[in-house]
């Protein structure tokens, strides 16, 4: 199997078919999600540095108070990750619905056809989606099952690490690594489009090499830059309606 590469988000974007002059724009990113009360709507090709959902609220206060706690209770959010190689696909989140919250580690063992689920629904105060990729972590446990993400953007990394203790029939997880997005070494595809005027849908997918390890109760699997990878999604909505996990 030939070495994964990773290219940089293209600025622009023609369609095979339709309009010549139909042309999607991927803009440098702004420094902040919402600036002067208003979100900065787009498609851009890197990270954001701030993401301030919040700051649309412009009232000061007590009602200004009021006002960001309910859209606090409306957002939508988690740091999702899926990586694996040949052999092995891993599918994680920290998700944080604000009604219903869920740790979740899924493993697919692509020769065996099986899947193993490490998960587990918790209350929304045992968990915490980060706002920005820079110096920041999606966290959350839950008895001995915890699972982190370690976001240092600007210097090039997004690690995970994960830790069950399994039960029953369920073994033992360990998953540790890290993913590789310096300048050139990931893709970045960064969306910021409207619900409505003051509500958006923010994401940030990145596409990146992995080295890593994961422990599945006696299952060894090394992950070799050269040939894993790892795709993250930053998400954060201001749905107009409650949504709940499926997990």
């Amino acid at each position: 199997m030939l070495p994964l590469r990773y290219a940089p988000a293209v600025d622009t974007e023609t369609p095979q078919t339709g309009p010549s002059d139909l042309v999607r724009t991927h803009e440098p990113p702004p420094a902040q999600l919402v600036l002067d009360g208003r979100y900065r709507f787009g498609t851009y090709n890197g990270p954001i540095a701030r993401i301030n959902p919040l700051d649309v609220v412009t009232a000061t206060g007590a009602r200004g108070r009021l006002q960001r706690a309910a859209r606090n209770a409306r957002l939508k959010e988690w740091e999702a990750f899926q990586l694996g190689d040949d052999a092995v696909f891993v599918l994680g989140a920290v998700y944080d619905t604000k009604s219903i919250s869920l740790l979740q580690v899924l493993v697919v063992d692509k020769q065996a056809a099986t899947i193993g689920r490490w998960e587990q629904k918790v209350p929304t105060s045992m968990v915490h989606v980060a706002r920005g990729l820079n110096h920041t972590r999606s966290h959350g446990h839950v008895g001995r099952f915890s699972l982190q993400l370690t976001n240092e953007m600007d210097s090039g990394v997004v690690a995970v690490d994960a830790s069950h203790p399994g039960r029953g029939a369920l073994p033992p997880l360990e998953l540790h690594g890290a993913g590789r997005c310096g300048p050139g070494e990931a893709g970045h595809l960064v969306i910021c489009h409207p619900f409505a005027d003051d509500r958006a849908l923010y994401s940030h997918k990145t596409m990146m090499p992995f080295a890593g390890t994961l422990r599945a109760g006696a299952e060894l699997t090394v992950f070799d830059p050269d040939r894993s990878f790892m795709i993250l999604d930053d998400h954060h909505g201001d749905y107009p309606r409650l949504c709940g996990t499926t997990g």
